[in-house]
């Protein structure tokens, strides 16, 4: 219970005396500062207090005046302000603004278990408030599956952790008391789970015992087998270096190297005397490969765009080391004025180089041997105050463009060698229509799809672009079946009376049907013609019944007698 007692009444009550159970008491000393003007209830507060419990619900507001009350996540939190209380005076979180110098211990609770027990004066009291602090409490429990800690406004709290009392065997559940500690109970059922395991006991200390696993293997080298809790067995294609290809040779997976996880269908690859991306070259696209490493040339979609006398090379491997020759690289920038051109390939002449004003000469900062090629022309400079001034006039080399057809921007002697023009490209059509061929249509680069054939073939390519493969093929004389065969359904054993329905070992196609051998396939039933009265010799020959059975006719190898 809890009596509320006005400032203008200060006096403690003894509830214990006069009325016989407990209560608690609080003098008001200043009812405006501790939030409410009539009353203080510095008692136990009830459920629907306006505390912010219930998660915030009931909204946060604690009756202190001076603190900031706010709601974070799902808690209330109340942090003083002194700001709000008076000059000499400090907010205290549960008695509002009190002075700043302590007078008692209760001036220095600042409402927070978690550092200790505060008291006014003290070994190490503050310089302005008088309070020191306490040691902060000890909230290990002694249990070792408890995660302990101290929350401010709580106190202690020590949650039990299920995780920290596993004990490593799979048929035991594992929990933690928070009285007692790590409990662990043997469950047998976990040790048949209907999928990869049957029977058995758990035993606490050893784990499953006399469970028996299911049996996965398929008899299959070229598979795994496995069994997957809750799913079953499970037999995918090897794939012995994890790189996510199957086992290549006798069983039919891509990986032509499944001992390298670096070496699959589409790897990058590499100038090392290997294949590795198995498609049964070796090392190939790296040799002749526009290269430059360093400043002076840029890497365009054809190559590189240098500047001054720099010029790109070509890679070549040589089956362990990717080198790039040709290429020449750039003067040190104090060698600019004892070389020709723009040596350093910064895009100037011979700049800083000492000069006569007013004297000219004759400039060319392209590539050795590109100047009067193509649209490529040396300039003029002119010295100014002791120093070369820019090249005018000059034109050097540039990216080959559909823009500019019938001239030789690069300056290599050789008209609108335009980047890609001329080479396959992935059109947007179907079929064999796809495969294209880039062409300058006006200013633009653009793939131009590949002609259309006039029938299909057998062959699993879409040849008429339609988007349909080996439909009305011409160039098969019964039918096309997958792989781009040509079958003949009335006696192919892999393709009997259809694509892809195969005969037992031990069968022939007849017909259309798979028979035993030696027999033959008439009317959809598989006879003997050597003895059958009804297909004697061959399907639809029958055996005369003779008149009221005499001169009756047998078939005896093949024939009627």
């Amino acid at each position: 219970m809890s009596i509320l007692v006005r400032a203008s009444n200060p006096f403690v009550l003894s509830c214990a005396i006069a009325l016989g159970f407990g209560c608690s008491a609080l003098v008001d000393t200043d009812p405006g500062r501790l939030g409410d003007d009539e009353l203080v209830d510095a008692g136990p507060v009830s459920d629907g207090g306006g505390d912010g419990g219930g998660g915030c619900g009931a909204g946060c507001d604690d009756g202190v005046a001076c603190t900031d009350d706010t709601c974070v996540g799902d808690a209330c939190r109340f942090v003083p302000n002194d700001a709000l209380c008076g000059l000499g005076e400090r907010c205290n979180p549960t008695r509002g603004c009190i002075s700043e110098r302590c007078a008692t211990n209760a001036d220095c609770d600042d409402g927070n278990a978690c550092n200790g027990e505060e008291v006014c004066g003290g070994a190490a009291p503050d310089a302005r408030t008088g309070c020191s602090t306490g040691a902060p409490p000890s909230c290990d429990d002694g249990v070792p599956c408890t995660s302990d800690r101290c929350e401010p406004g709580v106190g202690c709290v020590n949650m039990p952790v299920d995780a920290a009392c596993d004990d490593g065997v799979s048929c035991t559940v594992d929990t933690c008391d928070p009285a007692r500690g790590c409990s662990r109970t043997p469950n047998d059922a976990l040790c048949d789970d209907g999928v990869c395991f049957e029977g058995g006991r758990c035993d606490p200390a050893r784990g499953c015992l006399g469970a028996m696993a299911i049996n996965c293997a398929d008899g299959n080298a070229c598979t795994e087998d496995f069994c997957e809790p809750g799913v079953g067995c499970q037999n995918p294609p090897r794939d012995d270096d994890d790189d996510g290809f199957a086992v290549g040779g006798r069983c039919g997976g891509d990986d032509c190297d499944d001992t390298d996880p670096n070496v699959y269908p589409g790897a990058p690859e590499l100038c090392n005397g290997e294949d590795d991306d198995c498609d049964g070259e070796t090392d190939e696209g790296l040799d002749d490969v526009p290269c430059f490493e360093g400043l002076g040339c840029t890497a365009t979609e054809a190559g590189f765009d240098c500047v001054g006398t720099c010029r790109s090379g070509l890679t070549a491997c040589d089956g362990t080391t990717l080198s790039c020759v040709g290429a020449v690289m750039p003067v040190p920038s104090e060698d600019e004025c004892t070389t020709d051109g723009d040596a350093d390939c910064d895009g100037a002449i011979d700049e800083g180089c000492p000069c006569t004003t007013g004297e000219t000469r004759d400039c060319y900062g392209g590539p050795a041997g590109t100047e009067g090629m193509g649209v490529c022309v040396g300039g003029t400079q002119t010295c100014t105050d002791g120093s070369w001034g820019e090249c005018v006039g000059e034109r050097t080399p540039s990216e080959e463009t559909c823009a500019n057809e019938g001239a030789d921007d690069d300056c290599d002697g050789t008209v609108d060698d335009i980047p890609l023009v001329g080479s396959p490209c992935d059109a947007a059509a179907m079929g064999a229509c796809r495969q294209g061929t880039w062409i300058c249509v006006g200013a633009v680069r653009t793939c131009h799809p590949g002609p259309a054939a006039a029938s299909e073939r057998c062959d699993e390519v879409d040849e008429d672009c339609d988007g349909t493969v080996d439909e009305a093929q011409t160039d098969c004389g019964s039918t096309c079946c997958g792989g781009g065969s040509c079958v003949e359904l009335q006696n192919d054993p892999m393709n009997c009376g259809g694509c892809l329905v195969r005969c037992a070992p031990t069968q022939i196609c007849s017909n259309g049907d798979c028979c035993a051998a030696g027999l033959t396939s008439c009317g959809g039933a598989c006879v003997d013609t050597q003895t059958n009265r009804d297909h004697c010799g061959q399907c639809g020959r029958e055996c005369n019944d003779g008149l009221l059975g005499a001169l009756r006719q047998n078939c005896v190898m093949g024939v009627c007698r």
